[in-house]
């Protein structure tokens, strides 16, 4: 059995050998730059890995002047006292006191915000869906494609800009479909 062993582990030594001079150095090479890839792209995706934050049990609870509950879809804490939530219709708020009171912020749409993050309390991100509808041709089909849009934060309470993100492959499947219905209308009519 120890042979048998031995003879794998100088048949591998071998495999290594075979690729070159370097060939153990090239492998850990590869897998470095891999590793490197992969942070740099989590990094620009904003990607939230569990060991970086804390877990909330209540994140929070926010009810409008006459009682009714809001309906929130992403909520997020740059420290025990700081956070914003979003919501529909372009809802933004933002909390300096652990939630106990939200601020309602403008910000500048009235569509569905999905998601928000915050680095610190000066940069911060804000993804929201806009549907963009193409005009009714009256045969009953909705031809329509969602665009994702990015806010940003300028701080004091204000939102810089919108980046448009769109999915080409959405968009042109979209028209066609969209050209297609249009053709046969205007034979019909």
């Amino acid at each position: 059995m120890a042979a048998t062993l031995g003879r794998v582990a100088v048949g591998g030594l071998r495999r290594i050998r075979r690729m070159g001079p370097h060939g153990a150095a090239t492998l850990i090479s590869y897998g470095l730059l891999l590793l490197f890839v992969v942070s740099v792209w989590s990094a620009n995706q904003q990607v939230r890995w569990p060991w970086a934050r804390p877990n909330w049990r209540v994140q929070a609870y926010l009810t409008l002047a006459d009682g009714r509950a809001v309906d929130v879809n992403d909520v997020v804490f740059v420290d025990a006292s700081r956070g914003w939530a979003v919501g529909d219709f372009g809802a933004i708020w933002h909390t300096r006191n652990a939630g106990e009171t939200w601020v309602r912020q403008a910000s500048g749409t009235r569509e569905l915000l999905r998601g928000v993050d915050f680095l610190d309390e000066e940069r911060g991100w804000v993804v929201c869906a806009v549907w963009n509808r193409m005009q009714d041709l009256g045969d009953g089909e909705v031809h329509q494609a969602i665009n994702w849009s990015l806010l940003k934060y300028a701080g004091n309470d204000q939102w810089s800009y919108e980046e448009d993100i769109y999915r080409v492959e959405e968009f042109a499947d979209m028209i066609k479909g969209y050209m297609a219905a249009r053709k046969e209308a205007k034979s019909k009519g």
